[in-house]
């Protein structure tokens, strides 16, 4: 159990993992994806997230690079 169980609600993760997809600064992203971890978040929705941002755009942007970069290093 964590500290943040029941006051973080699923609005609060979609919330994060929105500002992640609207992160134009790398750093920023790397930022709210450990946010987003810490308020647990699995890394394969911030993945999912990334892809429907792609095929949104209709190709791969800037961020789902960054997205897909860190949590390879992140494991």
């Amino acid at each position: 159990m964590t500290v943040t169980d029941g006051l973080i609600t699923e609005a609060d993760r979609l919330a994060v993992v929105a500002g992640i997809l609207e992160s134009t600064i790398p750093a920023t992203t790397r930022g709210l994806i450990d946010v987003a971890q810490k308020m647990g978040v699995p890394s394969e929705a911030i993945l999912e997230a990334a892809d429907g941002h792609n095929q949104g755009a209709l190709m791969e942007t800037d961020v789902s690079v960054v997205i897909r970069g860190y949590l390879g290093e992140c494991g």
